[in-house]
């Protein structure tokens, strides 16, 4: 499958090739072949309604909501809707596909990663390492401020942020930008990722979590993994996780590793 996308995403594009089998698009050479666009700027829209042969589109999450926003991009509704396959991460990204555009995708969440790489690694601390992934000046919209708010609740945890700069303090660390192996290597012997954003799609270290044997805890409902809805179910989950009170075996979503990478939809 010839796979196309714009800069910005291109870690995605290079780990779907290296790992997950699929090639990268040429608009000349495979213009009749079966192809997958990923849909974020007005050049991205042009390539795929140009495109002759079996039309494919994954939605990640920023995707939808530029979509949504951009009102340059609004002349290509009607046509999204027909001939094109599209899935996305989740039942939220579905509906508001749905909901706001007509659009029908089907929910086939994906690693663009090796699965492989990733074995369990879970092991059981009183003192659990909790850490989450942010950006420049969305620090909020990735929860950063509930790391603090939890850091000086849990004097004796370890909170780890990742992405962003900051004043780090004696139980919570700034790491800023680093590589993905650098990243891979240093989360995994720690116990809790957080996600609680609020729009979203199902992040790779989210997934990368749940591949380890992690706690995972999110802002959005997902089946079988623990719901923060607010400030105080999280710390309330945490609770359960220091006194052994919640389970991975309980809500591990097993059926989230077996449905991972999961290409029936795409006619290759």
């Amino acid at each position: 499958m010839k796979l196309f996308s714009s800069a910005g995403m291109d870690l995605h594009l290079n780990n779907a090739i290296k790992y997950l089998g699929f090639e990268p698009y040429d608009p000349i050479e495979d213009i009749e072949k079966p192809a997958m666009f990923w849909l974020y700027f007005q050049e991205d829209y042009e390539y795929l309604l140009n495109h002759k042969g079996g039309k494919y589109v994954y939605w990640h999450n920023s995707d939808v909501l530029r979509l949504k926003h951009i009102q340059d991009f609004w002349q290509y509704i009607p046509q999204l809707r027909h001939g094109i396959t599209h899935a996305c991460h989740n039942s939220l990204l579905q509906e508001e596909l749905a909901q706001n555009f007509g659009i029908y995708s089907i929910v086939r969440p994906v690693f663009w990663n090796d699965v492989t790489k990733y074995p369990e690694s879970y092991e059981y601390s009183d003192k659990p390492e909790v850490y989450i992934t942010s950006h420049p000046n969305r620090d909020v919209e990735y929860g950063e401020p509930y790391m603090h708010a939890l850091s000086e609740l849990f004097p004796n945890l370890i909170f780890h942020i990742y992405g962003n700069e900051g004043e780090s303090t004696d139980n919570l660390f700034y790491h800023g930008a680093v590589s993905e192996e650098t990243m891979d290597l240093e989360i995994k012997d720690m116990q809790i990722c957080l996600r609680m954003n609020k729009h979203d799609g199902f992040a790779q270290t989210s997934m990368k979590s749940i591949l380890m044997g992690q706690y995972l805890i999110t802002g959005l409902e997902y089946p079988q993994i623990p719901y923060a809805k607010d400030f105080s179910s999280l710390v309330g989950f945490i609770m359960k996780i220091i006194n052994r009170k919640l389970s991975t075996v309980d809500y591990h979503p097993t059926r989230w590793k077996e449905s991972l990478n999961n290409f029936d939809w795409i006619n290759k």
